[in-house]
C-alpha cells in the first residue's frame, strides 16, 4: 500500500533574497561598546498582569528587538504556553505584544510591539553572516532570575556546535547564561548581534561554563520568513510517495522504501537514470517513514540529506540531495 508523502504546499509563494530584512540593520564599523545603549535593544518579557492584581507579572525571559517598528526576536520556550505577555524595555516602560509566528526547529519566536509608533525603539545591529569565530570575545544580554537587564562575557568555545539537531548548527559561548537569559542577546565587540542565547548544557539546571545561540544566520533568515507568512518555510524532496518492502540484499531482509507517484522537486532528478529506487538508507541511519519525516521537519530548505538508495538491479547509490522550500 503507498503511503502518500506529498510535501508540496497548496499555495507556492516565491520571494527572491526575502527583501523584508531591509528593516533590519546590519554590521556597520564601530570602535567602542556602548553597553547603555546595546541593552535599550534587549528587552525583558513578563507574563500579562491580571485585572484582579497589578502585582503578579512574572519575568520569564529576554528579547531582542530587531527593526524600528517593533519586531522582537525571543525563544519559543520562553513564550510557550503564555496566553498573555508584555515587553520591558530597559527604561521600565512596559508594552503590549502580539505572537507573529514561530519556528519549532529553532526554537525562535517573533513578537511585534502593538503601541510602537508611542517612543522611539532601539533596534539592534546585526553581525555580518560568517563574522564570529572561535575565541572572539563575546557578551550576552539578558534578564538571568528576573533581576533585570544583565550584561556578562565570554568567549566563542565552538562554531557549528550540534546539540540534536544535526542541520541547526549553534553558537558556543562560556559567557554566563541563566534562567530569564533565554530569547536575550549575544554581541561581539563591535556591539553587533551575533545571535540569541538559547540554551545551556548544566546536569544542575545552574550555569556550568556552556551556553549555546542561535546563529544571526539563522535568525534573519528564518525571522525574515516569520514575519512575512507568519511561519518558516519547511524542507521538502518533492512529491512523491513511498511504498513500504522488504527486500534480501546482502543475503540479509531488509525494509525498504520505494519511491513511487514521483511527480516533482529534487527526488524527480534521480529518476534521469533509473527506472526504480528504493531507500535503503537517509543520512546514514536505516530507512523507515518516521525516520524521513524526522530528517524533513528538522531540516531548513536548501539543506542536504544523504540517501542510499537500491536500484532495480541491486546495485547501491549515494546521493545528497538538496531540500527545496514549501
Amino acid at each position: 500500500m503507498a503511503i502518500n508523502l506529498n510535501f508540496k504546499s497548496i499555495i507556492t509563494v516565491t520571494v527572491a533574497a526575502l527583501a523584508v530584512f531591509s528593516i533590519f540593520h546590519f554590521s556597520i564599523d564601530r570602535n567602542d561598546l556602548n553597553f547603555e545603549k546595546i541593552v535599550k535593544s534587549v528587552v525583558i518579557i513578563k507574563t500579562k498582569p491580571t485585572r484582579s492584581s497589578a502585582f503578579n507579572d512574572k519575568h520569564i525571559g529576554s528579547g531582542v528587538i530587531i527593526s524600528d517598528d517593533g519586531y522582537i526576536a525571543t525563544n519559543l520556550h520562553v513564550i510557550s504556553g503564555i496566553q498573555n505577555f508584555v515587553v520591558e524595555t530597559n527604561e521600565g516602560i512596559s508594552l503590549d505584544a502580539n505572537l507573529i509566528g514561530f519556528d519549532k526547529r529553532s526554537d525562535l519566536a517573533i513578537l511585534k510591539v502593538t503601541n510602537e509608533n508611542e517612543l522611539n525603539l532601539n533596534s539592534i545591529v546585526f553581525a555580518k553572516k560568517k563574522s564570529i569565530s572561535i575565541g572572539d570575545k563575546v557578551y550576552a544580554i539578558g534578564d538571568p532570575f528576573g533581576l533585570g537587564l544583565t550584561v556578562t562575557s565570554g568567549i566563542v568555545s565552538a562554531n557549528n556546535r550540534n546539540t540534536g539537531n544535526p542541520y541547526l548548527e549553534l553558537i558556543q559561548t562560556d559567557a554566563a547564561v541563566n534562567p530569564g537569559n533565554s530569547g536575550g542577546a549575544l554581541i561581539n565587540e563591535h556591539g553587533e548581534l551575533v545571535g540569541i542565547t538559547s540554551k545551556i548544557f548544566s546536569t544542575t539546571g545552574s550555569f556550568s561554563g556552556i551556553s549555546f545561540a542561535l546563529p544571526v544566520d539563522k535568525l534573519s533568515d528564518i525571522a525574515s520568513e516569520i514575519i512575512k507568512f507568519g511561519l518558516a518555510k519547511k524542507a521538502s524532496l518533492g512529491n512523491f510517495s513511498i511504498r513500504s518492502i522488504r527486500i534480501l540484499h546482502n543475503n540479509q531482509l531488509k525494509y525498504c522504501g520505494e519511491i513511487v507517484n514521483y511527480s516533482s522537486g529534487p527526488i524527480l532528478d534521480l529518476f534521469e537514470t533509473h527506472e526504480r529506487l528504493c531507500i535503503l538508507k537517509i543520512n546514514e541511519e536505516p530507512m523507515s517513514l518516521d525516520r524521513l519525516r524526522l530528517v524533513l521537519g528538522n531540516a531548513f530548505p536548501g539543506d542536504a540529506i544523504s540517501l542510499t538508495l537500491l536500484d532495480d538491479k541491486g546495485e547501491l547509490h549515494s546521493y545528497q540531495i538538496k531540500t527545496e522550500s514549501i
